[in-house]
């Protein structure tokens, strides 16, 4: 019986200091490189995009550092980058923190996870659930602009904000260009 019971736990410590999962790698070096915005799909569907979308590009340094430019507002947003856990990418993003009395905006910074749906030699497709007026506050790949609530009344108000409650699926792919 002490036999058995040892075998038992030996095999469960071998269990235990196996790697669960040898298709794990780490993408930290695919990732980097220069990539040029093809499509984004809302909900599964894809998305008409303009030419300053289409111009959207991401440029992700060896050193932890990216930078985003928007081709929608013609900016660029600095960053910084960490892959992790398998398939997600952490990118700290821009994040809109007033409205200034001349239209521009005053931003702040957020961490921002994408899940990392594929990434090879040519192709980064990236994935985020959120909600909606997190999308329309986040730097994420191209702004959104914010609501206008002048003149609205409370109702209108009301529906807004539950539509902007809604949450959905983003994913945003990418194509490896040449610098």
């Amino acid at each position: 019986m002490k036999k058995s019971l040892y075998f038992i736990i030996a095999g469960c410590f071998a269990l235990f200091f196996t790697t669960c999962d040898e298709d794990d790698k780490d993408l930290s070096t695919t990732l980097q490189g220069y990539w040029k915005q093809e499509q984004v799909y809302i909900d599964d569907v894809s998305q008409d995009l303009s030419a300053g979308e289409l111009n959207t590009s991401l440029l992700i340094e060896a050193n932890g550092v990216y930078r985003l430019f928007d081709g929608v507002e013609n900016k660029l947003h600095h960053g910084t980058w960490l892959f992790s856990d398998g398939d997600w990418m952490n990118l700290t993003m821009d994040k809109i923190q007033n409205k200034n009395t001349d239209g521009s905006y005053t931003f702040g910074q957020v961490l921002v996870r994408f899940t990392i749906l594929k990434a090879d030699a040519s192709t980064l497709d990236l994935r985020i659930k959120t909600y909606l007026f997190e999308r329309k506050e986040t730097v994420m790949f191209n702004l959104i602009g914010l609501d206008d609530t002048t003149g609205m009344t409370g109702e209108q108000k009301m529906a807004l904000d539950t539509k902007n409650k809604e949450q959905h699926t983003y994913r945003y792919v990418f194509k490896k260009a040449n610098l």
